[in-house]
């Protein structure tokens, strides 16, 4: 039989290489090609007469092969001129080879857990399929031992199933596997799962991974990435249509009541002659949901028109080219064509459904009324995206509240006489009758407070000139608050309004401006959002510009046309030539700075395997500006004492940063910030390291790199680079620090320079622009750096230099993004991040844990986590008292997270300020101390708190529950004294470091007489006797003349905010005494 009357799954990648393998080896064996691919049979000379008929049976084999390898395998063999060279290429890339083949195999099976309600069949088959790999590579496994492998992977819910097992018969895994299965048939018909146990079909492909038996949303294997969008046809007899599905980028459809979130898919239908467009979202890119939409399609074509689709056009992209759909047209006669590989231009139509669909008219008749015969009715059409008002329909509004909500109109319901709409704190596609639409807001472009982003309709060109990037002003007028809307009216839009908005500006009727690149996958991901922009966006109207179009209301949810989106694949990458361009770019650099040699891997060394990362870098407003390609190692697979040993590297501490900051407020000195290119690939690796040559770019051999030099993802990398930073720096005459190990002095007096490093961002302070400058060639002479100016951005802080030198530091951008992720960016703000009512209490450890909710409340504590650390000691006590109930939270330790992220909403402009005018030489900073006694009523430990203060903001700060019970309230405040201490000293080496002599002993400030009475004078007393001799620590450095305590009335004392939830007077009372009194921006909520 030909070896093309075989028909088996294409190989997809590691997965199913070992499968594929021994499928393929039979289909060459039994056409008698096997020996040609394994090598066996030599090629003879070329001017013998055989050689035509070995090259002929050579190349047969290699096109057996090619027919059978998925896209991305594609890639590794397309280049072989030999079938033994496409195999091996294939052998070195997937198949598990060497001990650490052998370790990464066995990690993967015993680590395998089944799901709840996954499919159990397909997860046994996935274990047999790698016990075969294991006896193939010599490590065979007994039968008892897949047995007890197969129920140690079953869900929890079968522990009842698996007591009841003879351990006798677990020496044949057949019996066990065909009683496992029955068992699963028995659960899915009692609970009544008969529609799920139907969905399986033995003839289903999966389109992530190729094998049979199950659909990509059961899929146990990672999506590595799907083909293009497809393109469908129909004709009626008179007009023919194209189909084409494609991935949303960041775009969202939904059906209404859904959340838009699970429905990334959009399928959509373009009859050729009509140029009517029909759209259907998905939830996922499956055969099953493609066919269903065509399907559906079909029936409504031949319901309403009574013709039926003849011909259907698409691309390659597998959702279309798969078994099911080939059968569904076969039944109903509908013919398919499929257009060549990277030809878009042959499905024009359906690619041109991206761009607006104004395109789509035909003969001055709109597409729907050649589709039904009758002119639509159009009275009720408004634009799309326009701001509309909807009737508070909850049932729960006050009196004297608001009877209608602000929201972005999406269209009409098709299934009721309705309006459809989109609530963006709901991210839902909702229903309503009581819609308005004002005359007097239609041309108003105000941003909507519910995460969607200003975008601009401007020409296709890519090249415009880039923003600036720079923020808006700070007292820059706010919108009001969408939860609390008044009526609009022209006076108020115009109070509301900063700038001139954009007037209407004709459109030519021959073309309609562009949408501009957008990252919609920024739209999709809250989190990775950067701050919304208030401001009413101006065009520019310059000559030339004159067709532009100013829209500030987009819905995410809208899909555009955008080339520039993140690989999945390696074989989408490299099929994308912006991506592969970026990729050879990252080679080139590689090879420039001699990171690597290319040598033959030593039989007794395994090679540590490699990945490409990828980033799309955009500014500020979501426009593309570079693709980033990034080679890594894998460096989880290293072993400790075998190719690395140490792997500890510094970053400047957080608190030695605000200290810098403010000591420049008070010196004047100028801020500028320099990034290091590729600064892992210039430091040299010790240790002898071998890695597997990147994927997809490889030269086909088995031969390895030997790196010379460090890669990002080795675990060693940011160490040598540490070493390597430290010995330029010393070279140059820098003497690093030994308080803060990341920062660097150099010179005295008005020539000083400090540098402060984190990782590969350097910032550097210094009074004058010839030392600045001088600085950063001396650096450049050394690494290639990119400059990127005065500080406006560091570690993720944002810098507002004023024109006084004054700083303001804050995290603006970063807030807004984890409340829009927690979906409360419509709720209502409060003046204070706890109620000083609630107390909060840890539930009984045998209580039930609901780990949906855990996973949440941990995700929001780690979110706070940051902002608490950075730059906002006012929720420092809340987060480290919420954090307590991370193991088992409940549902009143959620709403009081919640409650600090309404608080920070309202504060959302708040930071730390610092001033030169407040800034004390001779005392440098000042220190606040408090306790609050027995605050935990868990275990009845007492809350610590310090705040240091320089240049009149807070420097450093703490929160932190005592290690032990205090007896008495003079006791948890000299615990507080001790603890603010070490803080104090660490402070006074740093500034002594910089050249700041403190002479004078630093002010230790406290409310407590006793506390200081006690640390001043060291008698033994019978009620203190049992404190533990550690806190003594205070009573040295008073000795020592380091520290001095003062007292001051509770109502002055600063660190007060640390330690206990405050009412709202006193809150703002500190929080001004911080230099950080609160703008409470929006409608407010109880206090």
């Amino acid at each position: 039989m030909s070896e093309s009357a075989y028909k088996i799954d294409a190989l997809q990648g590691e997965e199913d290489y070992g499968i594929w393998k021994v499928k393929m080896a039979d289909i060459l064996t039994d056409a008698g090609l096997l020996e040609f691919v394994e090598g066996t049979i030599k090629p003879p000379n070329e001017d013998d007469p055989s050689y035509s008929t070995w090259l002929s049976k050579d190349r047969r084999a290699l096109t057996a092969i090619r027919m059978r390898v998925g896209k991305g395998p594609f890639a590794y063999v397309r280049g072989a001129k030999r079938s033994k060279d496409a195999w091996e290429a294939l052998e070195n890339v997937y198949e598990v080879q060497g001990a650490l083949g052998v370790v990464l195999l066995r990690r993967r099976f015993y680590g395998a857990r089944c799901e709840e309600g996954a499919d159990i069949e397909e997860h046994i088959r996935t274990l047999r399929g790698w016990q075969e790999e294991l006896a193939c590579l010599g490590k065979a496994m007994s039968e008892e031992d897949f047995s007890y492998a197969i129920l140690t992977s079953l869900p929890d819910s079968w522990d009842s199933f698996i007591r009841g097992i003879d351990t006798t018969s677990l020496d044949n895994s057949h019996r066990l596997i065909a009683r496992i299965l029955e068992e699963d048939r028995r659960l899915r018909n009692r609970n009544g799962d008969t529609a799920l146990a139907a969905k399986y079909n033995p003839n289903v492909s999966c389109y992530n991974c190729g094998k049979k038996g199950h659909v990509a949303p059961n899929c146990k294997k990672q999506k590595n990435g799907g083909g293009s969008g497809g393109n469908g046809k129909t004709d009626d007899g008179k007009s023919e249509g194209n189909s084409r599905r494609r991935r949303g980028r960041g775009g969202k459809g939904t059906k209404e009541g859904k959340d838009s979130s699970k429905s990334d898919q959009a399928h959509q239908v373009t009859d050729d002659h009509m140029r009517r467009t029909v759209v259907s979202f998905l939830k996922k890119k499956t055969d099953e949901e493609t066919c269903a939409a065509i399907d559906k399609y079909r029936a409504h074509v031949k319901n309403q028109t009574g013709k039926d689709l003849k011909v259907i056009r698409f691309d390659n992209g597998r959702e279309f080219v798969n078994e099911l759909i080939r059968e569904y047209c076969d039944k109903h006669g509908i013919k398919i064509e499929v257009t060549a590989p990277y030809s878009s231009s042959q499905n024009g139509v359906a690619e041109r459904v991206n761009q607006p669909l104004t395109h789509a008219r035909s003969h001055g008749q709109d597409p729907e009324e050649i589709f039904t015969g009758k002119k639509p009715d159009v009275s009720k059409l408004q634009e799309f995206g326009r701001k509309c008002w909807v009737l508070d329909e909850r049932g729960v509004i006050g009196k004297l509240d608001p009877k209608s909500r602000q929201f972005i109109f999406t269209g009409l319901s098709d299934e009721s006489r309705a309006w459809r709409y989109f609530n963006p704190g709901a991210r839902r596609i909702q229903t309503s009758r009581n819609v308005i639409f004002p005359a007097d807001i239609t041309d108003q472009n105000e941003s909507i407070s519910g995460g969607i982003d200003p975008l601009t309709l401007e020409g296709e060109s890519d090249t415009r000139e880039q923003p600036t990037g720079q923020e808006q002003p700070e007292n820059q007028a706010q919108p009001q608050s969408t939860e609390t809307p008044q009526q609009p009216s022209s006076a108020t839009t115009s109070e509301t309004t900063t700038k001139t908005p954009p007037s209407r500006i004709p459109i030519r009727s021959t073309r309609l401006a562009t949408l501009t690149p957008v990252n919609y996958r920024l739209l999709n991901n809250p989190a990775a959002r950067g701050p919304r922009e208030w401001q009413h966006h101006v065009p520019d109207t310059s000559p030339g510009d004159s067709g532009n179009l100013a829209i500030d209301e987009v819905p995410d949810f809208a899909f555009l046309a955008h080339d520039h989106e993140e690989p999945t694949s390696v074989a989408e990458a490299l099929a994308s030539d912006v991506w592969r361009k970026s990729m050879e770019a990252e080679l080139d650099q590689l090879k420039r700075l001699g990171t690597f040699e290319v040598v033959d891997l030593p039989p007794d060394r395994a090679p540590i395997k490699s990945k490409w990362v990828w980033r799309v870098k955009r500014d500020g407003n979501g426009k593309f500006l570079k693709a980033k390609s990034r080679l890594v190692a894998k460096g989880f697979t290293q072993q400790p004492g075998v190719d690395y040993s140490e792997t500890f590297a510094p970053v400047v501490r957080m608190d030695s940063l605000r200290l810098l900051l403010a000591l420049a407020a008070a010196y004047k000195l100028k801020i500028h910030v320099v990034d290091i290119v590729g600064a892992y690939l210039n430091s040299t690796l010790q240790e002898e390291i071998y890695l597997a040559q990147p994927p997809g770019l490889g030269d086909g051999t088995k031969r390895v790199w030997r790196l010379l030099k460090t890669i990002y993802g080795l675990k060693q990398s940011g160490r040598e680079w540490n070493k390597l930073l430290d010995s330029l720096f010393k070279s140059l005459g820098y003497a690093r620090l030994v308080s803060d190990q990341c920062i660097y002095i150099r010179g005295t007096g008005e020539s000083t320079v400090v540098v402060a490093v984190h990782v590969d961002d350097m910032t550097i302070l210094a009074l004058t622009d010839k030392l600045m400058q001088q600085v950063k060639h001396e650096i450049s002479q050394r690494f290639g750096i990119t400059d990127l100016g005065e500080a406006n951005q560091i570690v993720g802080l944002h810098i507002t230099r004023k024109p006084n030198g004054d700083i303001k530091l804050s995290q603006e951008s970063y807030l807004s993004k984890i409340i829009q992720k927690m979906g409360l960016d419509n709720a209502n703000p409060v003046h204070t991040p706890m109620d000083i009512n609630v107390r909060l209490q840890k539930h009984d450890a045998e209580d039930p844990v609901d780990l949906q909710l855990r996973h949440e409340y941990q995700v929001a504590i780690g979110m706070l986590m940051w902002a608490a650390i950075a730059t906002r000691p006012d929720i420092a006590f809340a987060v480290q008292h919420l954090s307590q109930f991370s193991q088992h939270p409940a549902q009143e330790h959620f709403t009081a997270v919640k409650r600090v992220f309404r608080y920070l909403k309202g504060t959302i402009d708040v930071g730390l300020n610092y001033s030169g005018t407040a800034f004390d030489r001779e005392k440098i900073f000042r220190v606040f101390s408090d306790a609050d006694w027995g605050n935990s009523p868990d275990d009845r430990r007492s809350i610590s708190g310090y705040v240091c203060v320089a240049s009149g903001g807070p420097v450093t700060w703490s929160s932190k529950k005592q290690p032990t019970v205090a007896l008495s309230s003079m006791e948890a405040e000299y615990m507080a004294l001790c603890h603010a201490t070490r803080e104090i000293i660490w402070l006074r080496s740093l500034v002594n470091e910089l050249g700041l002599l403190a002479n004078q002993p630093t002010d230790l400030i406290t409310d407590n007489q006793s506390a200081i009475k006690f640390a001043d004078n060291p008698v033994f007393h019978a009620r203190s006797k049992h404190i533990d001799i550690r806190h003594h620590f205070v009573r040295e450095r008073i000795i020592s003349n380091e520290i001095q305590i003062y007292h001051c009335v509770s109502a002055d004392n600063k660190a007060d905010i640390l330690t206990k939830p405050l009412a709202r007077p006193t809150h703002d009372a500190k929080m001004e005494s911080l230099g950080m009194a609160p703008n409470l921006r929006g409608s407010v909520g109880r206090t």
